[in-house]
């Protein structure tokens, strides 16, 4: 039951957590605009500047990458393509072999002071920094949508209609789960 139960908590929990950082900091967030079209969107804080998504997410880059060379390899080697079982324990040793050594415990102000120097040397200074946190702290609202019986029953076709797309046979789980998706919206 808890594996059932394991998306629609995780949806739980990102909704929950989107709510409380609104609360608590005033940002807003949206979807990302490059998300894939088969899976849910990706939802981010609305004004982090993309360009730093990259620069922290390059080790994902460097996995795929080493991932595809040993593809490659086990094709020339064995004449056919990885099945997927074995593409994912190919993955998972590009995992490994791509993994820096760990580097000695920080403070949260260390840590701090290493992110705020690569974000400005990826932004273009101190002052874009401070300029993309005040737009991301303080950003425009936009109006939301009344909670009253239309928004009720529109969301409900939502969710119903995405649970139809995405499932075969569903239960009560993808149904919360959608649920969850559609309320952060």
């Amino acid at each position: 039951m808890l594996f059932k139960a394991t998306v629609a908590a995780s949806e739980t929990y990102n909704t929950a957590l989107e709510h409380h950082l609104q609360d608590q900091l005033g940002v807003r967030f949206g979807e990302r605009s490059d998300h894939d079209p088969r899976k849910p969107p990706v939802r981010e804080i609305v004004g982090v500047d993309p360009q730093l998504t990259v620069r922290w997410s390059a080790r994902r880059q460097v996995i795929k990458n080493r991932s595809a060379e040993l593809s490659l390899r086990f094709q020339h080697d064995h004449g056919r393509p990885p099945t997927p079982v074995e593409a994912l324990r190919l993955a998972q040793q590009a995992t490994l072999e791509t993994r820096d050594a760990k580097h000695e415990p920080r403070t949260l102000a260390e840590q701090r002071a290493t992110w705020h120097t690569q974000a400005a040397e990826t932004l273009g200074g101190p002052q874009a920094v401070q300029s993309m946190i005040n737009r991301t702290l303080h950003p425009t609202t936009a109006p939301g949508s009344p909670v009253d019986g239309q928004w009720l029953s529109t969301t409900a076709g939502l969710v119903l209609a995405a649970v139809e797309e995405r499932c075969s046979t569903w239960q009560t789980w993808h149904v919360r789960a959608e649920a969850q998706r559609q309320i952060r919206r």
